[in-house]
């Protein structure tokens, strides 16, 4: 199973334009028409902006607008997508403690997940920086969290992306191990790993061939070729067959993502899984007694199910 999350980018100027408003309609219809009849998990609002007292509150108010208008269209929304450090926290020094429960206090908007940006430096997962919505958790309901970007930036004293801060690939790969387990709560559905298939200005921060298949709760964030649309994929599960999203990405220039590729993948992982089912369950009957044998077809039918719970229910 995994998370899609969509982001249309707007330039600033025009994105306070449309806030101020307090009106969610032109944004809607922008996100929309750069869908273009894909529907994701979600799709986001307003990046990175008003995240703090006075700027938060009129924001609060203009994303149940949007979440309505959204929600209208058939689409849930994965709303605010905090910066790094923000927003306020009751914590010493935080110039705006009361800003999560402002947030708790208009039940957030009316959004289905809220986003945070949680990035880390040579501090390592800092509970400012990339726990951050732990704090916010502690403060009252609120809808599930989803990690809309995180990784290594100029936090800290830390280098600008990983390529930055003098890390190996290797040694990158083991801290978002760790950030995948950090993030393995109840609350939090999934991690973006910023960011796979990235313009020049990102290259240090590029995913490109790192082992994220195998850490759970984290995807990559992908920067679409056209236009600064980001679409990410946060896999909540093992699946057999992993999505090479950076082609299915580049096979959509243009803005659509109604490619038939990524259809055509999520067929063939199918029948993938349905191929393990069958073989796992002959080894089930062939397989007799105790034994190292029959741990590991047990810890195979473990597996399955995990692909498709709704179908696989190996005992």
């Amino acid at each position: 199973m995994s998370i899609t999350v969509f982001r249309k980018f707007i330039d600033d100027a025009t994105q306070n334009t449309w806030l101020d408003s307090s009106q969610g309609t032109p944004f809607a219809d922008a996100v929309e028409q750069a869908l273009d009849g894909f529907v994701p998990g979600y799709v986001e609002g307003p990046n990175e902006t008003h995240h703090r007292g006075d700027a938060l509150l009129r924001y609060i108010d203009w994303t149940a607008a949007y979440s309505q208008e959204m929600h209208k269209r058939g689409y849930k929304v994965l709303g605010f997508s905090f910066a790094t450090g923000n927003p306020g926290l009751p914590f010493p020094g935080d110039p705006d403690p009361a800003d999560v429960q402002n947030l708790v206090n208009r039940a957030w908007g009316g959004v289905d997940a809220v986003g945070w940006h949680c990035y880390w430096g040579p501090a390592g997962f800092t509970f400012y920086n990339a726990l951050r919505f732990e704090a916010a958790h502690a403060q009252g309901p609120h809808p599930p969290f989803i990690v809309g970007e995180c990784g290594r930036d100029a936090v800290d004293g830390g280098g600008r992306g990983w390529k930055a801060s003098g890390l190996s690939a290797g040694q990158y790969a083991a801290e978002l191990q760790a950030y995948g387990q950090a993030i393995g709560l109840p609350y939090v559905l999934g991690g973006l790993v910023f960011t796979a298939t990235p313009t020049a200005d990102w290259e240090a921060f590029s995913t490109e061939g790192l082992p994220l298949a195998g850490i759970p709760k984290l995807g990559p964030h992908c920067i679409l070729p056209a236009g600064g649309d980001t679409l990410a994929w946060a896999m909540q599960a093992p699946i057999v067959k992993q999505i090479d999203r950076t082609d299915v990405l580049r096979a959509v220039k243009g803005g659509t993502m109604t490619d038939p590729t990524i259809q055509q993948l999520l067929d063939q992982n199918a029948l993938i899984a349905d191929a393990l089912y069958d073989t796992t369950k002959a080894l089930d009957a062939i397989v007799s007694g105790g034994g190292p044998a029959r741990d590991a077809i047990q810890d195979a039918k473990t597996k399955v199910n995990a692909l498709n719970p709704a179908k696989f229910t190996f005992s």
